[in-house]
Parts: C-alpha cells; structure tokens; sequence
C-alpha cells in the first residue's frame, strides 16, 4: 500500500509515494513513518522537534507564471526543512504579434509567422483565399454580334459573361442608282451599322435614243 502527499505544478499533479512495505522510515532519515519531512540533509533532527502544524515558513522561492506553466511560491520551513509549494498564478498565455509572410490572393491562401513577444515562441498560421477583384465591361450590341457584360479578375484572369442580349436587326439605307443608255439601274441596300449591303430591283439599259441630228 502506497501514502503519500498531494501537490500541483505547472498544471500537472504530482504524488509523493510511501510504500510501506519496504521502508518504514522516511526519506529524512528519523526513522518515523509519519514524519513528512523530505529533506535529506536532516539526519532524523525534525523528529526532536518535530514541527506538528507549526510550521516556521520563509520563502525560498518564487516562481513566476510563463505563457504555458503556472507561477507558485517555494516555502521552506527553517526549523524541519518541509517545503511547499502555494500561491499558484495561472499561466500568462501568449501574447501572440503577426508577421505577414504571404498575402492571400484570389487563388491561394496567405501565410503568416506569429511569434510570442513574451517567450518567443513561433508558429506559422494560413489565412483563407482572398476574393476576386473583378472589373466590369458592358459591350453593347450590334447588328452583326449580340451584346453582353464581361467581369473577369484582374488578378488570376477568372472570367464570366452575363447578360447576354440579342443582335439589333440591320439598319439598311436603300440607294437607287437609275438606268441609262448602256447601264441597268439597280437598287443598293446598305446597313449603316455594319456595312453590310444587297443589290435589288435591277433594270435594263434605256439604250441609246438617237435624234437626226442637224446639218
């Protein structure tokens, strides 16, 4: 069977163990099974005057609280030598400053350095893709292409067109040029919007009309 006495330390447990089977004495030498003084220097003088509950502490040592570890105080009794440990502080935590290694964009994520400006701890960290940075165009419709609204990155290029609008019929201005003596006349429909054109409405040649002239 195992006795023993109880302390914290840095968030851990610890449990000073006595078996009972192999020693009867404790570590300090004065042979007493109950005797809880752990100094080894003692040579079994706690057990003349033993302390009981009063205990003549000063401090030996303080601990103070790390970003991961809890402070505490050390005390030690002058007259056994027992020492314990009190006045726990909890850890500080980190205290975390960010160095940018890379900027996120629209196709990666970023990265970046944190480092503890208190015990200097570093990790490295990512930050999500960015969003795209997208520029618009309208192109308006004609009579020969259909009209429609381009956004594209002006980062990575991604693009999508939307909007999409039908082709506007052709405006056609009709020129007729009229026949004469050796020429047939005809019809020219010109679109003013692109220049497109057909040709209708052809006619002969008048042909010649001569007169008998004048002598």
């Amino acid at each position: 069977t195992y006795s023993g006495v109880t302390m914290t330390e840095n968030g851990v447990a610890y449990v000073w163990l006595h078996d009972e089977k192999e020693d009867t004495g404790c570590p300090c030498g004065c042979g007493d099974p109950d005797c809880d003084c752990k100094n080894p220097d003692c040579n079994g003088s706690c057990h003349k005057h033993n302390c009981g509950d009063n205990h003549n502490f000063v401090v030996l040592e303080t601990v103070n609280p790390t970003c991961k570890t809890l402070g505490y105080t050390r005390y030690l009794c002058v007259d056994c030598g027992k020492i314990e440990k009190r006045d726990y502080v909890n850890a500080i935590g980190h205290a975390w400053q960010s160095i940018v290694i890379r900027d996120a964009t629209c196709e990666a994520g970023g990265k970046v350095l944190n480092i503890c400006k208190n015990c200097g701890e570093c990790e490295e960290a990512t930050t999500p893709k960015g969003e795209h940075k997208y520029g618009v165009s309208v192109v308006e419709p004609t009579c020969v292409s259909p009209g429609y609204t381009v956004k594209e990155c002006e980062v990575c290029g991604d693009r999508h067109i939307t909007d999409i609008q039908n082709a506007k019929p052709h405006s056609y201005e009709a020129i007729t040029t009229p026949a004469n003596c050796e020429n047939g006349g005809y019809t020219l429909h010109l679109c003013k919007g692109c220049g497109s054109s057909f040709i209708t409405d052809y006619t002969d040649p008048l042909g010649h009309s001569f007169d008998e002239g004048t002598v």
